[in-house]
């Protein structure tokens, strides 16, 4: 039933959590709602927005974020009263006076009782205290699901109760009432080792005359301290002890209570002092506070240097005054199980046993029993720092003291869980290089702060300091030694020297312990921990450096076995052992949903230098080359065609470990060539997904040397398909001679493989007939005719991109049709996807406008069938930039010219190839401009865009189409006398000179096309008598040039070419062009644009 409140109390938090209606009613409220109610009654100056949604969220906030709070407060409002939650500048607060939540009422109840007290008014203060501890309805936070919540109102209640009932028993002392000694022994239940409260026992029992009880009393209280603390009483109970003795008068007025929750004493052992601030662990410290909110037992783990130390320490500090409490046991000097109690009795202060003849003292018991009895049942926090190498005796212990005292929570630290019963983790991770927003992270701010400590004056780039702390993993011992450096060597001389950061990192801070003196000390100490199997697991799988599946582990645990057969229940078990000692960490891929086994970078140093050691690093680097190529081969044939190879989550899961294993076979392994192509085929389609072509640049020169020297061995479909790529891209946009090598190289592997399947039969034959339009084309035409789905699926999305490449937009049409028709038969989103991108870009070169946003529309939703594919998110980076560049293209044709420029802007300010990015979307939105009459802006931003990425570069497609588009663009304003163009044409006829020309054997015609359009735009308003002009109009005409740039739309060319030379000379311009061979109208171009230089 819900309660009528007492004027003026709106907000209960002592008990269940309840809010006050519109007509006084305190109504319960659980929850989220009771979350955010709390969280502001313990903040009376209210929350920021973020501030509180973390506290009502605590597992974490809804993608909604600040919509699902501002809706949360709504229903409060509606539920409660419109005043009861505010609104604030920054996020909310309470709209009630403090008085009215029973928690700020019960603390000013206090300090006016108090204050009575102090002041001579007993009467007062007990009343005023009883009024307050009548506010207590229940268990405090009743209904708040947000545990580190609940933890701060339970201290804070506790303490305030504390003192609500010393004030009442000390006022009921003075006044000689006789529920002085009831108010005396209720404020012991909650404070059993409190000397003040047992003084006040001691007197009212003295006052209502039963001076005997307060002798036993004083008695059986310095035995339990004696007992439990090894202390005893404070010198003013033992000083009213002996008046009682002696018969004196002993009614001397009791000293006013401390003020405060802060009156407790707590009794604390082994806390250091701080030696300075602790830097990014406020989200630790709040974690590993509020799971000593819920549980008995919790360790922090983490590898050695992270800091597990000094948090638990902060974290002890913060709590001690909810504990009456709290020792702290250090156990890095204890190497052997039997040596755990003796250390914590020691830590504890055990008295000593000292027998005397014929007086029995209780010490003389078991050390276990008096190390439980010194625990006792008070509320003690007890913090066992450095346990890994002891984890059997220490979890047994833990055992022990959780079961017999129940007053006691045990905080430990550990490279290693316990595994008792009831333990809470909480792993510590590194520090961060960058926040959140993209600032300097924790990591950063503490180099910097240490660095500058040593010398203040020093320069510390935070570009460079990022990098240092990255590579340092974030290991804030590592930071700190490596800042300490920086007394004598800058910080890019300490860069440039981590590449043996166990040499460099040592000579901590004096008082620092010896296994934190130096980073090879600190894994060392974990290292000693292992078994010698587990250290040849760990420092074998230290060779790869995007993390360890299953499968590797196994393959270099088998060079220890003499018949290969590898127990993978041991290996497991031996992994386990290196997650329990932190060298290891356990990450679950989502994509394959196995588990693989990260190493922070240090740790793989250290494990490298021990493989080194051993004298292992040949036999593990093949046997980490087999499983290498096994994976690279599996990928191909589970695949079914290149292009899908992406689509498989395990080519990006192992993609750096393939790059390490390539690059370090390459380098050793020179009779490997047929796992080296297995891992190339592998890693250059993704590097080719990427963009990253100075890879692929960079190896494959190296790769094809190795395969020409030795015969490759291996799987004919993976080794096909490395070669083939090899040869194709030479070929293509490369080195023509070494094309020609990778050519003669696939007629080695092809006539001594037995029958290829359709796939790499298809690859074969479309480099065996580069150069031969009519037997490529009979090779793709032979490939959509596959019964072979991957087969034909392949052959229609080449048959499209050379069509379009060749300026055959009606073929391409056709062919991304129909391998749109095959993807939507078999439910196949990553063909749809691209089929429908390119059916998008083939209608808005075309100016099909509608057609053109209609496959848009077909390629987003087709994208977010992608994303959801186990391996889409590569697919998403490479493809969503694409569609989202055709939809602005689009937008340009149909002249919505604001929609446009928007789409623009995000493409120049997202896109993953910055530079591609750039360019398209400024020119895009330049475009878009100058459709919308700002002339003058427009060409300024062209000019700039231009000018900002300096000359022509090899094979850059869009850069030749926005130097078309600029030249055109103005020849259209009659502004073709910017000293800029005049530098930009000389660029142009640079690149067209060169060999090949623009850098590339193969001409993309659309392109060339554009920029001819452009050139020959520019050149007929500069020199109007030449008819060269009107030759490279008709020229980028029959190239198929774009349509899709409202600058290089032809028709507005040839009207003014027509208006300005007549129509006999555009006639003739056309027909001089009409009869060209293909491939002579190309060169025919290229001869012209290099002209422009004369």
């Amino acid at each position: 039933m819900p309660e009528t409140a007492s004027e003026p109390l709106r907000l209960a938090v002592l008990g269940p959590v309840r809010a006050a209606g519109a007509d006084d009613v305190l109504l319960p409220v659980a929850g989220r709602g009771a979350n955010l109610l709390l969280a502001l009654a313990l903040e009376p100056r209210g929350l920021s927005a973020a501030r509180a949604l973390d506290e009502t969220w605590p597992d974490g906030a809804p993608s909604s974020g600040r919509a699902a709070l501002q809706t949360l407060v709504s229903r409060l409002r509606a539920a409660h009263h419109a005043g009861l939650v505010v609104s604030t500048a920054t996020g909310y607060a309470l709209g009630v006076a403090p008085d009215a939540v029973d928690l700020h009422r019960a603390a000013a109840l206090a300090d006016r009782a108090r204050q009575a007290l102090a002041t001579g008014d007993p009467s007062a203060a007990a009343d005023g205290a009883a009024a307050a501890l009548t506010l207590w309805s229940g268990e405090p936070g009743d209904g708040v699901t947000a545990d580190a919540l609940v933890a701060t109102l339970v201290s804070r209640s506790e303490a305030l109760r504390r003192d609500l009932l010393r004030v009442r028993a000390a006022a009921l002392v003075d006044l000689d009432d006789g529920r002085a000694v009831d108010a005396a022994e209720d404020l012991l239940a909650v404070a059993p080792l409190d000397d003040g409260a047992h003084l006040l026992r001691m007197r009212a029992l003295h006052a209502g005359g039963r001076t005997t009880e307060a002798v036993a009393a004083f008695a059986a209280y310095r035995e339990r301290l004696r007992d439990t603390l090894g202390t005893d009483p404070a010198p003013d109970v033992a000083a009213f002890h002996l008046r009682l003795l002696s018969g004196e008068p002993a009614a001397a007025p009791a000293a006013a209570p401390p003020a405060g929750p802060e009156a407790s004493t707590t009794h604390v052992l082994g806390l250091r002092a701080a030696p300075d601030d602790l830097i990014g662990r406020d989200a630790d410290l709040a974690a590993v506070d509020a799971l000593l909110g819920s549980a008995r037992v919790v360790t922090v783990l983490g590898t050695g240097g992270l800091g597990k130390t000094r948090l638990v320490q902060e974290v002890a500090r913060r709590a001690a005054d909810r504990y009456a409490a709290v020792v702290v046991a250090e156990l890095a000097s204890v190497r052997d199980d039997p040596d755990v109690l003796p250390a914590l009795a020691a830590a504890l202060r055990v008295p000593e046993p000292t027998p005397r003849r014929g007086v029995p003292d209780p010490r003389l018991r078991p050390l276990r029993d008096r190390v439980l009895d010194r625990l006792g049942d008070r509320p003690t926090l007890l913090v066992l720092d450095n346990c890994e190498q002891v984890l059997d005796g220490v979890g047994s212990w833990v055992a022990d003291v959780v079961a017999a005292s129940p007053g006691v929570q045990v905080l430990v630290t550990s490279r290693a869980p316990l595994a008792v019963p009831g333990e809470r983790v909480h792993p510590l991770a590194p520090l961060a290089t960058h926040a959140p927003d993209g600032g300097p992270g924790p990591a950063v701010r503490l180099f910097v702060e240490r660095a500058t400590a040593v010398r203040p004056d020093a320069a510390l780039p935070e570009d460079v300091v990022a990098r240092l702390c990255t590579r340092l993993d974030g290991l804030p011992l590592a930071i700190e030694l490596a800042a300490a450096r920086v007394r004598s060597l800058t910080v890019v001389e300490l860069e440039r020297r981590l590449t043996d950061r166990f040499a460099l990192l040592v000579g901590g801070s004096a008082g620092v312990p010896e296994r934190h003196r130096t980073l090879r000390a600190v894994i060392d100490w974990s290292w000693d921990l292992l078994t010698e199997r587990q250290r040849r697991l760990c420092r074998r799988v230290a060779v790869l450096p995007a993390g360890v599946p299953l499968g590797a582990a196994l393959r270099v645990s088998a060079l220890d076995a003499p018949d290969g057969v590898v127990d993978e229940t041991a290996v497991l078990d031996d992994l386990d052992a290196l997650v329990a000692q932190s060298l290891l960490r356990v990450q679950e891929d989502a994509g394959t949903g196995a588990v693989r086994y990260r190493m922070l970078e240090t740790v793989r140093e250290f494990g490298r230098s021990e493989l080194r050691a051993a004298g292992e690093e040949a036999a593990v680097r093949a046997a980490v080359l087999d499983w290498a190529a096994e994976v690279a081969t599996d990928l191909v044939h589970r695949s079914g065609s290149p292009e899908r190879i992406m689509l498989d989550p395990a080519a990006a899961a192992e993609h750096d470990n393939l790059v390490a294993v390539l690059r370090s076979a390459l380098d050793h392994e020179p009779d490997a060539s047929g796992a080296v192509l297995a891992l190339y085929g592998v890693v250059a389609l993704r590097w080719m997904m990427q963009g990253a072509h100075d890879e692929v640049g960079e190896v494959a020169p190296r790769v094809l040397a190795l395969a020409e020297a030795h015969d490759p061995v291996g799987d004919p479909a993976a080794v096909v398909l490395a070669v083939a790529l090899m040869a194709g891209t030479d070929l293509l946009f490369g080195d023509r001679r070494a094309g020609v090598r990778g050519r003669l190289l696939l007629r080695r592997v092809v006539a001594g493989a037995p029958p290829l399947d359709p796939v790499p039969r298809l690859l074969a034959d479309l480099v065996e007939s580069f150069g031969d339009l009519a037997d490529a084309g009979g090779a793709l035409a032979r490939g959509r005719a596959s019964t072979d789905v991957p087969t034909r699926r392949l052959a229609l999305f080449m048959s499209w991109s050379v069509a379009e490449n060749g300026g055959d937009l009606d073929h391409a049409y056709r062919f991304a049709a129909d391998a749109h028709r095959l993807a939507v038969a078999d439910a196949d989103p990553w063909t749809r996807m691209m089929a429908a991108a390119a059916l998008a870009g083939i209608c808005s070169q075309g100016l099909r406008t509608t057609e053109a946003l209609g496959w848009v529309a077909e390629g987003e939703a087709a994208l977010v069938e992608v994303r959801r594919l186990p391996g889409g998110e590569p697919l998403d980076l490479a493809f969503g930039d694409n569609i989202e560049q055709t939809r602005g293209l689009a937008l340009l044709t149909a002249g919505r010219w604001d929609e446009a420029e928007a789409v623009f802007r995000r493409v120049e300010a997202s896109a993953r190839d910055a530079r591609d990015g750039a360019l398209l979307g400024g020119i895009g939105a330049a475009e878009a401009r100058r459709g919308r009459g700002e002339v003058d802006a427009a060409l300024a931003a062209e000019r700039d865009l231009v000018a900002r990425l300096g000359p022509v570069p090899e094979q850059d497609p869009w850069l030749l189409i926005v130097a078309g588009t600029c030249l055109a663009a103005h020849a259209l304003a009659d502004r073709t006398d910017e000293p800029l163009l005049a530098d930009l044409a000389g660029a142009l006829a640079e690149a067209a000179a060169g060999d090949p020309p623009f850098g590339t054997p193969f001409t993309d015609r659309p392109v060339l096309g554009t920029l001819v359009v452009g050139v020959g735009a520019w050149w007929a308003a500069t020199a109007p008598d030449d008819p060269a002009g009107l030759e490279l109009l008709a020229l980028g005409e029959r190239l198929g040039s774009r349509q899709d740039l409202p600058a290089v739309s032809r028709a507005q060319h040839w009207e003014r070419a027509t208006a300005r030379s007549g129509e006999r000379a555009v006639a003739a311009a056309r027909a001089a062009v009409a009869d060209l061979p293909r491939g002579a109208d190309v060169a025919r171009a290229i001869t012209l644009v290099r002209r422009l230089t004369t």
